[in-house]
């Protein structure tokens, strides 16, 4: 850990000690049902555009989710870094402190994913999409569950997968729409 990977988890973790306004609404954020909803909306564009493709974003999420949390669960075993609110001694924690060690964030992880996933096959999602994720980045951060680094990791490394994803889905089954040029028109 850096001084700097210190010195913005005391300045964005600090921030919870001066407002319950705010905790309330980080623990809001925090809550898992709330970080679904960008999920729906871009599931919901999808099934209204083609079905067959709202299926296979729906189980290509859920493989992602999975694979997502088994990749963090080991590489937090391979790092072994130790949460903050197991060692910092003035940390401000909303919830309770996590078993497992810090980095990366599976939250930060799985949120990257799924929006580098969605920005790729509907590229206006970028707009709604990436801000939630910086936002739930930062809620793990307030909630003294994670270092910064850890959130930057799981971005980065969500981002791979997500990549990874979009990649496999373009190549075999999300092809888009060829539009076929008359040649005796012209």
């Amino acid at each position: 850990m850096t001084d700097l990977d210190l010195a913005l988890f005391h300045a964005i973790n600090g921030l919870a000690q001066r407002s319950s306004i705010a905790d309330t609404t980080m623990l809001m954020f925090a809550h898992t049902s709330t970080l679904y909803v960008p999920g729906l909306l871009v599931f919901a564009y999808a099934l209204w555009r083609d079905w067959r493709k709202a299926l296979i974003l729906v189980a290509t999420l859920a493989a992602l989710f999975i694979l997502g949390d088994m990749l963090g669960a080991q590489l937090k075993y391979v790092f072994a870094r130790v949460r903050p609110c197991h060692v910092v001694s003035d940390v401000h924690a909303l919830v309770s402190c996590g078993a497992t060690y810090s980095f990366p964030s599976n939250h930060a992880l799985n949120m990257a994913a799924a929006a580098t996933l969605a920005q790729v096959l509907f590229p206006f999602t970028g707009w709604f999409m990436w801000p939630i994720v910086v936002l739930a980045g930062l809620v793990r951060v307030y909630m003294g569950a994670h270092y910064v680094s850890d959130v930057v990791g799981g971005w980065v490394i969500g981002a791979a997968l997500g990549l990874s994803a979009a990649w496999l889905l373009r190549r075999w089954f999300w092809h888009p729409r060829k539009r076929s040029v008359d040649l005796a028109r012209l």
